[in-house]
C-alpha cells in the first residue's frame, strides 16, 4: 500500500513509548500493522536535513533493512509481518546524525460508520465514526483507492468522529476506508516536501471498511 501523504495534527508525548532522538535531522516515520492477507504490514520513513531529503540513510526496523524508494522525497519503505502488541526496535544512521528507539504496535479500533459496503457520494463530505481506544495518542483516517493511494486524509487526537472533505473524494469505485490508531511520541509539523507528517516515529494499527464511492448524479 503506497501513500502520498500522512499525518498528524496533534502533539503527543508519552513515557515508555516511541522515542525520537534525531536532533541534527528530521525523521518522520510510522510502523503500521495491516490486518489483511492481500497486503502486508509496513514501515515508512521520510528523512530530511536542512529541508532537503536524505537519500543515503541506513534504516533498520526489527533487523529488517528499510530501502530508499523515493529519492525526491527522502522516502524509505519496507513490508514485513508483525502483530498487535509487538515492540519493534528501529535505528537510523546518516552523515547528518542518528536516531534510534522502539515503537509499540497498538490495537485496532472498531469502526461504527461507514457501514460495511456503504456508499460514499463522489464529491460530498462524509462522516466517519469509530469507538474510542484507551491508551492511544491519535487517529488517522483516509480512503485508499483502487491504485493503493490515500485520499481524503484527515486526523484526530481526541474526537472519534471526523468529516472527510468531499473535494478529495473523486475516485468512483470500490475503496477502503481506514482508521489507524497511533501510539508514540510525535509532534505536529509540516514536512519540507509539503506533506502532513508526524515528526518522530509512531506505531500504528489500521482497521478498515470496504466502501463504494458513487458517481456524482
Amino acid at each position: 500500500m503506497g501513500f502520498c501523504a500522512v499525518m498528524m495534527a496533534a502533539t503527543a508525548s508519552c513515557d515508555n513509548r516511541s522515542t525520537d532522538n534525531s536532533g541534527q535531522f528530521d525523521v518522520y516515520g510510522r510502523i503500521v500493522y495491516i490486518p489483511l492477507i492481500t497486503e502486508s504490514s509496513f514501515t515508512e520513513f521520510y528523512i530530511f536535513h536542512s529541508g532537503r531529503p536524505v537519500i543515503n540513510a541506513q534504516i533498520s526496523v526489527a533487523t529488517h533493512s528499510v530501502p530508499l524508494v523515493d529519492q525526491a522525497n527522502g522516502r524509505y519503505r519496507f513490508e514485513f509481518d508483525f502483530g498487535i502488541g509487538d515492540t519493534l526496535a528501529y535505528s537510523i544512521d546518516s552523515e547528518y546524525g542518528s536516531s534510534q528507539g522502539n515503537v509499540i504496535i497498538p490495537d485496532t479500533v472498531s469502526i461504527i460508520r461507514p457501514l460495511p459496503l456503504d456508499t460514499i457520494p463522489n464529491g460530498a463530505d462524509y462522516s466517519v465514526v469509530w469507538h474510542r481506544k484507551i491508551g492511544v495518542d491519535g487517529y488517522f483516517v483516509y480512503l485508499q483507492n483502487q491504485n493503493g493511494y490515500a485520499t481524503a486524509l484527515t486526523e484526530s487526537d481526541i474526537d472519534t468522529t471526523v468529516v472527510l472533505d468531499g473535494h478529495n473524494i473523486f475516485n468512483p469505485g470500490n475503496d477502503r476506508l481506514w482508521v489507524e490508531a497511533l501510539f508514540g511520541v510525535f509532534s505536529s509539523t509540516a514536512a519540507p516536501n509539503g506533506m502532513n507528517l508526524p515528526r518522530g516515529v509512531v506505531g500504528a494499527a489500521g482497521n478498515y471498511r470496504e466502501v463504494y464511492v458513487s458517481f456524482a448524479p
